[in-house]
Formats: structure tokens, sequence, C-alpha cells
């Protein structure tokens, strides 16, 4: 029995807190930025001693803002299931884009240097990775917003040494923090548009329908399915893109359900094993295990588990 009227991957933020996310990721995280740039001044200030290294300096500066914007920032998202590792490895990938774009500075200048910060997307990758459909996206969100960010701060400050104006200090603390506010916004948006790596639950008529979550029993009929689809599957397919499908197997191993995941897949359902193997007229049954099945066009098949909704 195919469905394809219900289905969608779930956004990490439901839609009834996008609003609220928005607003709290982008304000805590400017926060945090902001917090952490006037701690390191003070620091320079009463321990001079720090600065006296600029690569010492970076390392300490970068650690004390990584660290503080990754606290904020899983504030907001540990509702979202990412665990506390997100605060070290933001502040991990901080303090080594920080160094590179040092070490860069003198090759591409700093307003390029916001490139060198795809080592904090690519270390914020490692958590989102888990949870999160196509996350690789996601290497490269931290180093656009912050170019975003400095070409905004290089609008303000530009007019400002060309036309040589008096600036009072409160003003490059406002132009700072715009530039970050709009950083963290293009962050928080972008967050608003990933998608967990699972597919929305069952409609009402199966809302009883308990999932399979054990782990030994969902790779046992992991196993079996793989099996059953290898078997059936010739791998002579036109389509030339993976057909995805969400599958549902009972404990005994039927095949009761299959969801095409996007149009190519309801378009060659009829070229993969599911419309052969899916039972039309399923004994009943009280739970199920959901699979995510992969069909590539080089005859590959690949089978993982997908987790139900909260």
């Amino acid at each position: 029995m195919s469905d394809s009227s219900s289905v969608c991957f779930l956004p990490l933020v439901p839609e009834n807190r996008r609003r609220a996310f928005f607003w709290q990721f982008t304000l805590l995280t400017t926060l945090a930025w902001m917090i952490g740039g006037l701690l390191a001044a003070f620091i320079q200030y009463n321990f001079p001693i720090i600065s006296f290294n600029p690569i010492f300096r970076e390392f300490f500066y970068s650690l004390i803002r990584g660290s503080l914007i990754g606290t904020a920032q899983w504030f907001v998202l540990r509702r979202y299931r990412l665990k506390t590792l997100w605060i070290f490895n933001t502040a991990g990938g901080f303090l080594i884009s920080s160094l590179v774009a040092l070490a860069w500075r003198p090759v591409i200048g700093g307003l390029f240097g916001a490139i060198a910060y795809i080592w904090l997307g690519l270390a914020q990758w490692l958590i989102l990775r888990k949870r999160v459909r196509n996350a690789w996206q996601w290497i490269f969100v931290p180093p656009l917003a912050l170019l975003a960010g400095n070409v905004l701060r290089l609008g303000f400050l530009v007019p400002i040494v060309l036309l040589q104006l008096p600036v009072a200090p409160f003003a490059l603390v406002g132009i700072e923090v715009i530039a970050g506010f709009i950083v963290n916004a293009i962050l928080a948006a972008l967050f608003l548009r990933l998608r967990r790596n699972r597919i929305a639950l069952p409609t009402v008529e199966e809302e009883n329908v308990r999932w399979i979550t054990e782990r030994s029993q969902l790779r046992q009929l992991q196993a079996s399915l793989y099996e059953r689809l290898d078997k059936a599957w010739e791998a002579e397919m036109t389509a030339n893109q993976p057909l995805v499908y969400g599958v549902a197997v009972t404990p005994d191993g039927e095949i009761v359900r299959d969801r095409p995941m996007d149009a190519a897949a309801t378009e060659y359902r009829e070229q993969t094993p599911l419309a052969q193997l899916v039972s039309p007229n399923p004994a009943p049954y009280s739970e199920v295990a959901w699979f995510e099945v992969r069909f590539t066009p080089t005859g590959a098949l690949k089978i993982e588990p997908l987790e139900a909704e909260d």
C-alpha cells in the first residue's frame, strides 16, 4: 500500500516554534558574541601579558567567544535533542577557524577571512549529521553568514574612513552589534530550513500503531528487509537519481506500507520491488518499524532505520 499524501521529512524546528526559535537563537547568540568581545577586551586591558603574542591572544579570545556562543546556541537547540557536544564543537571549531583566519590574513585580508570559518561549520556538522538530512550543507553556512557580516561592517566603516568622519566609541560598538545580529539572524533563518532524518508520523488511521525502537529487533528487520529487496531487485531503472522510500515492516517481516519521498520516487515506483512486495491487504498489526530505503542508479541498495516523531 503506497501512501504519498503525507510524505515529508519533519522540520528540525516545528512550525509552532519557528518564530520563538528565530528570535531566541538570534538574540542569545548576538548577546554571547558581544559579551565574549567585551570580556576579551576587559582581560586585555587588565592582563596585557595575554596580548603579548598575537597567536596566544587569538587563541584565548576565540576560546572565550566560541564557548559563549556555543553555550547560547545550545540553550536554544537542546530541546531539539542536540547534545551538549554542540558547545565543545562550536568552541573548538571557532578556535580553529579564528587561528586559520589569522594565518590567512596577510594573504586574503580580513574581509575574506570569514572563509576560514568553514571549520566551524564542519565542527557543527559532526553534531547535525546524525539528526538532520543533507546536514553537509551546514558546513558552508557559518562562513557565508560571517562573510555577509564582514561586508555589512565594511559598508559602515568605509565611508567613515574615506570621509574622515569623527566616530564615538559607542558608534563602533553599535556597528558591531548590528553586524553580529545580521550574522546570527542568517544562521537562525537557515537553521529553520533544516529537516530531521525521519518521516512524519503515519496518518490518522494509523495513529494507534506503535513504532518499533528496540535496536536488536530493528537490526533483524533491517537485515530481513535488505535480503528480500535485494533478491527481488533487478537494478534496472531508468531514473537518473536515487529513489527514496519510507517502508513500514511488521515484527514478522511483512512489508505493509511504502511512502515515496519525492516526485521521482512516486513516478518510478513500479521499477522497484516495492510494487510487488508491499502487501495489498496486510493482516492487522499493532506495531511497525520504519526504514528509509534508497535505490540508486548504480544498483546499490541502502536501508536505514527511521525514528518516530516525538
